[in-house]
């Protein structure tokens, strides 16, 4: 069982903390599904991930005219949907 402490504290037991690996003043995401609330443990990208990541992204073969086109439309519906609000 847990509490919450104040407004914007909530107490972990110390063998949830444990378990999970986190320590005061990690950040922690947070998300509601079907009522349930979800937490986290935000990890910082390491330079090995970013490296894959990149390399990766080396390996997409080129946009052809069609792809581009596509992003286009994508870009312009999200900026659509922005201005509607």
């Amino acid at each position: 069982m847990t509490a919450i402490v104040s407004a914007n504290d909530l107490h972990l037991p110390r063998d949830w903390r444990e378990q999970t690996g986190i320590r005061e003043s990690d950040k922690l995401s947070i998300a509601l599904s079907n009522g349930i609330i979800l937490l986290q443990k935000i990890q910082p990208i390491s330079e090995e991930q970013i490296q894959a990541l990149v390399a990766q992204g080396r390996q997409l073969p080129p946009l052809t005219p069609a792809d581009e086109e596509k992003i286009e439309e994508a870009i312009q519906k999200v900026r659509r949907r922005k201005h509607k609000k």
